[in-house]
């Protein structure tokens, strides 16, 4: 190999001839090149293992036990970032291990969370075959070759994986003397001072840890979660921002995310939780997630009715039926909403497409009458509430309306005095409101 001397080659086949690697790739280009680079740098033909899905490679680390795996970044509905969790629950130590992930896009937060998750390298496609002997030689030199903060990272993670969590410390405070951006070291130090009941000083090295990489997610996430257990609602909001606009959202965290986006008024910032649950396979939603999503954007379209913005909370009220698949709730409360502002059309749009739960609910069939005798002439209100009427909703807010927009009709005065009467009977708490309604010498014309 060109740069390489018979004695570094030995040394390299001798370390990887009792080694397995694992490929997990649907490239036609790079299965073959990834079989020949192994046999080429002395791994076995029968070490190398090959998978055709996440539940086979997953399977085969579990029982083969490789050492070394390449896979594509996407696996279906899963990633190789899941599939790594299952390579370090075998080898719990990096030094043990190569991890390379496979991409045919270059994104700078593919790139960020694979550096978060301590992968070894990131293959983007296509690649030459000079390109690939490099990022393996010089990934494989690393392991074979330890700096002296990586060994120090890994013991402290030994030590606090045997529970010594002063003498881990103590490994992750000499880890970061031993690095210019020791962002991994902070991260496991927090991690130790979380399992020593010690928030405020984790939260310390969580965000010293930030200030060498601003964009590391799993020091975003355990800040983001030391500010909620602290009780730092707008922190743990700042962190959650960064989070869902600088990688996908996780799906455990959105309801998280939602409830402190509204309790620091960010009503809008559901939209955006919406879109990244709308962007998640089948298998990673479930129904309580679902009715959270629904739920919020019911609350983010009333904020938008309460700024007088009709056209977002349309849009908001509409994300939210799709979401709900048209629940009974749901719809009531969009119904509600949108009657309380005035906006009749809209209203009765929904009422149309909602199941009959919702469309004959007491509620919404009052705020139906509310809002027109809001915005209705005096013969639509009677006309409107009298039908309620018969249809026994006995509501003291239909009555009142109806005797007093009978009275401007000038109906005649038995009429009146009959309302009166069916009122104080079905609301005796409301009678003498009822009776005054009706004024001394009232004759009326029709």
């Amino acid at each position: 190999m060109p740069g390489l001397s018979s004695s570094d080659l030995k040394l390299i086949s001798n370390y990887l001839a009792t080694r397995k690697v694992l490929i997990i790739t649907e490239s036609a280009i790079a299965r073959p090149a990834l079989r020949r680079l192994c046999g080429n740098f002395g791994v076995k033909t029968t070490n190398i293992l090959v998978a055709d899905n996440f539940e086979s490679a997953r399977e085969k680390i579990r029982k083969s036990q490789p050492q070394i795996v390449f896979s594509d970044h996407l696996l279906g509905a899963r990633t190789a970032f899941e599939l790594y969790e299952t390579l370090k629950q075998v080898y719990p130590s990096r030094l043990e291990t190569l991890f390379f992930v496979i991409s045919e896009k270059e994104n700078g937060s593919l790139a960020t969370r694979a550096a978060d998750e301590e992968v070894d390298a990131l293959i983007l496609l296509p690649f030459t075959v000079e390109e690939l002997d490099t990022a393996f030689l010089k990934t494989l030199s690393a392991k074979m070759m330890p700096t002296n903060y990586t060994k120090l990272i890994e013991g402290g993670k030994a030590l606090m994986e045997a529970k010594r969590l002063p003498d881990a410390l103590k490994a992750f405070r000499f880890a970061r003397k031993a690095d210019a951006a020791p962002v991994l070291a902070c991260y496991y130090e927090g991690l130790a001072q979380l399992q020593s009941a010690e928030n405020q000083a984790a939260i310390a090295c969580f965000e010293e840890g930030l200030k060498f990489a601003p964009k590391h997610l799993r020091c975003l996430n355990a800040l983001f979660d030391a500010y909620v257990v602290a009780g730092n609602h707008a922190g743990a909001y700042s962190i959650g921002k960064t989070v869902s606009r600088e990688f996908t959202v996780e799906p455990k965290r959105i309801p998280q995310l939602i409830r402190l986006s509204l309790a620091n008024g960010h009503h809008e910032d559901i939209l955006t939780y919406y879109e990244a649950y709308s962007r998640l396979p089948g298998n990673q939603s479930d129904a309580t997630l679902a009715n959270t999503i629904a739920s919020a954007l019911v609350i983010c379209g009333k904020q938008y009715l309460n700024n007088c913005d009709s056209r977002k909370a349309i849009d908001a009220f509409q994300k939210s039926e799709n979401v709900s698949g048209g629940k009974p709730g749901v719809m009531k409360e969009i119904v509600i909403s949108l009657f309380a502002v005035d906006l009749l059309d809209a209203a009765r749009a929904v009422l149309n497409r909602s199941p009959d739960e919702a469309r004959m609910s007491g509620d919404v069939i009052l705020a139906e009458f509310n809002a027109v005798t809001r915005t209705g002439d005096d013969a639509t209100v009677v006309e409107l509430g009298t039908g309620l009427l018969e249809k026994n909703i006995n509501e003291a807010v239909v009555y009142e309306s109806v005797i007093t927009r009978s009275i401007a009709l000038k109906r005649r005065r038995s009429v009146i005095e009959e309302l009166v009467v069916r009122a104080c009977s079905a609301c005796p708490d409301r009678r003498e409101t009822f009776e005054k309604l009706l004024p001394t010498g009232y004759a009326g014309t029709q």
